[in-house]
């Protein structure tokens, strides 16, 4: 002998008045539960928008700040996790740029410093070699000792003009 049992499970209303309003229990909270879970779901997703668009935008201006050669700017933190940690590379990358750059700055202003003095060191004993070949001008020298002193006042004019293009290039990089 065989027995087969079909079960039919449905949610009524038991008033009347409700079931005729209702023809559907099941089907209005399925509906509903699915309407709950879209305004859910649609509330979820704008409130991390918010945030990922917060945080996009703090990745945004960092970048934007050291294109445009601002390096002395802090970073804020943002809501995520995942983009403070970019920040923090941002930021490590931003402060290592600082440095080189000071360090570059301060490895210039050596230099130019160096270039004036050595400039200034040349100029002083030249001075002197100019005074003593005027005087060698004046004496009475053979011809060849007076060609001698011509190609020495010609090498020290020519020497006088590098120092003040070194002097010059010196000033127009230190600005």
């Amino acid at each position: 002998e065989v027995v087969i049992l079909l079960f039919r499970y449905e949610v009524r209303p038991t008033a009347p008045g409700i079931a005729a309003l209702i023809s559907d229990l099941q089907g209005l909270f399925i509906s509903v539960t699915a309407v709950l879970l879209l305004l859910y779901l649609w509330m979820t997703t704008n409130r991390y928008g918010k945030k990922l668009v917060q945080a996009l935008n703090a990745l945004e201006e960092s970048a934007t700040q050291i294109a445009s050669g601002n390096l002395d700017f802090t970073l804020q933190d943002t809501p995520l996790t995942e983009f403070n940690q970019a920040l923090d590379s941002v930021d490590t990358m931003r402060s290592a740029l600082k440095d080189s750059l000071v360090q570059q700055w301060d490895m210039q202003n050596q230099r130019e410093i160096q270039i004036a003095a050595l400039a200034h060191d040349l100029k002083t004993p030249l001075t002197s070699m100019v005074g003593y070949i005027e005087l060698m001008k004046k004496e009475d020298l053979d011809d060849t000792m007076q060609d001698y002193v011509e190609v020495l006042s010609d090498k020290a004019e020519k020497l006088k003009v590098m120092i003040a293009s070194l002097f010059s290039l010196a000033k127009a990089s230190s600005g």
